[in-house]
């Protein structure tokens, strides 16, 4: 009735596009049908890629175009993720307009490569590190060769010969490496023979008695004990004032 025969049956249209067909499995016979992929039956192939270029390649996207192949998209990826001489390079996907985006990379630094890409804290030895750093195994960071390690309260210097004792602080881990405190705010700041005293932020040996301060801090006494000399005196004037009202009632 249609006066049309496309691809050995009758069909609704002429159906003659690149990527359109009308005996597609799945679709009823006679209707004609977008194609996806490569085109059906006799009909012409899409451009296959042009050597290594996997974006230069065409395809079937009948939804798009039926009338001819369009080039591949975001389904081809024409860069791997890889990483090599320190340097991540990220996986990047055909544009759809035959070319293939300049790929996003990063720098290891101050990690190696692992694989495809960049290793990552925490660090083993210093083979997990690039060539000028160092793992420190205390934080399990990889660190400049040129800056000194902190361990508790010892301080070693880059060279790993000589280091320092930060007691009774500990050292922390600054911007040029490992450095000693000289105040605190918590006794972990301080060795472990020693605490903190909020009021100097000192470290102060356990049995020293921390500094006197009218504001904050408590202590202990006898219930019912007198606590200085005015309440003493206070004392004295109540038992005296009773011995008197005794005296005129006798």
């Amino acid at each position: 009735l249609s006066g049309y025969c496309t691809d050995g049956v009758c069909c609704d249209k002429a159906c003659a596009g690149q990527c359109e067909a009308c005996d597609l499995p799945g679709s009823q016979a006679g209707n004609c049908s977008p194609v996806d992929g490569q085109p059906h039956g006799k009909r012409e192939p899409c451009a296959a890629a042009t050597g290594a270029d996997k974006c230069s390649a065409t395809t079937c996207k009948g939804t798009e175009s039926r009338t001819q192949c369009v080039f591949v998209g975001a389904d081809v990826t024409c860069v791997e993720n890889s990483c090599k001489d320190g340097v991540a390079t990220f996986a990047t996907v055909c544009d759809g307009t035959g070319k293939c985006p300049e790929p996003t990379t990063d720098v290891c630094e101050p990690f190696v490569c692992k694989g495809t890409a960049c290793g990552m804290a925490p660090c083993a030895t210093d083979d997990d590190c690039a060539p000028k750093f160092k793992c420190n195994s205390k934080t399990q960071e990889c660190i400049s060769r040129d800056q000194s390690t902190c361990d508790g309260h010892i301080v070693t210097a880059a060279d790993g010969k000589t280091s320092d004792d930060c007691s009774p602080y500990n050292c922390r881990v600054g911007p040029a490496g490992g450095e000693c405190m000289t105040t605190c705010t918590s006794s972990v700041d301080c060795v472990e023979t020693h605490v903190c005293e909020l009021e100097t932020e000192k470290c102060i040996a356990r049995d020293v008695p921390p500094a006197e301060s009218d504001e904050g801090g408590c202590g202990c006494r006898t219930a019912g004990a007198p606590r200085g000399p005015w309440s003493a005196i206070a004392f004295l004037a109540m038992a005296l004032g009773a011995m008197l009202r005794r005296r005129r009632v006798g």
